[in-house]
């Protein structure tokens, strides 16, 4: 059986300074080049991820974010961070904010395609990111999402 691409997923490394602070997909990345990946940084910025549509459901994503955080285990990382899509807000944007949407999904009242699996995952929404990308479904926002790694040493170097 010849094997196919069901799907995709960029990060780098960075500062947490620069990735717990307010900002957009594009100051991230430096215009999506990934200019912005410092190799002396303490945090691996989760970027992307892209699931082939007839694949979506399968656990996929959800293999992704292991793999992310196994890395950062790996790197000796402090933190994992992304910024998350909202693609569900689109229903719910002429009866709340998006700061309320976000409450509902992580109290468990509403469920969100891409934050539920990120909550499931372990990842802390830390804030609402305004004007994050250009998402007419998400309203422009996104949420930083943080992962702490609870096995991090300050004193230790990576290698």
């Amino acid at each position: 059986m010849g094997a196919r691409v069901v799907g995709f997923s960029a990060s780098f490394v960075t500062s947490s300074r620069r990735a717990l602070r307010p900002h957009t997909f594009r100051d991230i990345t430096a215009n999506g080049t990934f200019g912005s990946h410092d190799p002396e940084g303490d945090t691996l910025y989760g970027a992307e991820i892209m699931v082939h549509p007839s694949l979506r459901r399968l656990g996929i994503a959800r293999r992704f974010y292991v793999r992310r955080l196994r890395l950062a285990r790996r790197l000796g990382l402090r933190y994992f961070v992304a910024g998350g899509r909202l693609p569900g807000f689109e229903a719910f944007a002429r009866r709340m904010t998006a700061k309320e949407y976000v409450d509902e999904v992580v109290a468990g009242r509403l469920e969100d395609r891409v934050l539920s699996v990120q909550l499931k995952m372990g990842l802390r929404v830390r804030r609402v990111l305004p004007g994050y990308l250009s998402d007419p479904r998400s309203g422009n926002f996104a949420t930083l999402l943080v992962w702490k790694n609870p096995a991090w040493v300050a004193s230790r170097r990576r290698g």
